[in-house]
């Protein structure tokens, strides 16, 4: 009786070990996921000439023309029904390298993650989206590009920190435009119907950050609004060359707790199979 009872919890005591480790162990794949999108990112963009950057330049300026003249905003809420149910969107292909339209760096939160067009469901599991409706991330006056992820994901952290943003914090963002540092100037909250507030502002070079909040209620959204900055180059290349185990430390971190619970476990499980082999001796 005594080994069935020891037998079940052991196997209840697995049991729970997987399911604690599982979100440690899914934004880890997620996080090697994503620097794999990045690296073939700047691979395909090292492949690119200088012809055919300019090509996607040139589309993606006019593009922004076009909004401009219209001073258009988002018609929905990026985390929308409606929006969760679109398709991956085609306004941006022209610009897409391997399909994908570039790369965001934060160093602040340790994090770089591919971006891609389009808001649908996939995309914002997987990445940061484009909102469409809102400039492309090439830099330039007149312009605010809104770049949208998920938060509080088991399975990919993706802008679960975004919180922890602050004024003056900088944020890169890697196109066929190349890499366009952005200053945090304001950070808000607004409610999901204030798509006001994402509007292209007079002679700015915005970047807007989206994301849900507040954590597991998502009744707001939460705005994290850079403006474009000037960096030397070497300033720049130095931020955003984030080395392998910071992003993977950041996921770490946040189940520290968690390692500490089973490592308290199996030392505890040691000890008892310890004293039972001494009473049997």
């Amino acid at each position: 009786m005594g080994k069935k009872r020891n037998s079940l919890i052991v196997i209840l005591f697995f049991i729970g070990f997987a399911v604690m480790l599982y979100p440690l162990v899914s934004r880890t794949y997620y996080d090697y996921r994503g620097n794999e999108e990045v690296t073939a990112f700047q691979e395909g963009l090292d492949q690119i000439s200088s012809a055919e950057s300019q090509d996607q330049l040139r589309e993606a300026q006019a593009y922004n023309n076009a909004l401009l003249s219209g001073n258009m905003t988002p018609q929905e809420d990026p985390f929308s029904e409606e929006e969760k149910e679109s398709g991956l969107a085609e306004y941006a292909r022209f610009l897409e390298v391997r399909e994908k339209l570039g790369v965001l760096t934060i160093p602040k939160i340790d994090m770089k993650f591919p971006v891609y067009a389009g808001t649908s469901e996939p995309v914002l599991q997987r990445g940061v989206g484009h909102l469409e409706g809102t400039s492309l991330p090439i830099g330039g006056l007149n312009t605010n590009s809104i770049l949208t992820a998920h938060r509080g994901l088991p399975e990919n952290k993706l802008f679960t920190d975004l919180d922890q943003m602050e004024l003056n914090d900088l944020f890169f963002v890697e196109t066929a435009a190349g890499q366009l540092a952005y200053e945090v100037s304001e950070i808000k909250v607004i409610e999901p119907t204030e798509i006001e507030a994402l509007r292209i502002e007079q002679d700015r070079d915005l970047i807007t950050l989206l994301t849900c909040t507040p954590y597991m209620v998502n009744s707001h959204r939460l705005l994290v609004i850079g403006e474009r900055t000037e960096l030397p180059v070497e300033e720049i290349g130095e931020a955003v060359s984030m080395s392998w185990w910071r992003p993977l430390w950041s996921i770490v971190r946040d189940y520290i707790w968690v390692l500490i619970i089973i490592l308290v476990a199996v030392l505890y499980f040691i000890g008892q199979a310890y004293h039972s082999n001494k009473r049997r001796d």
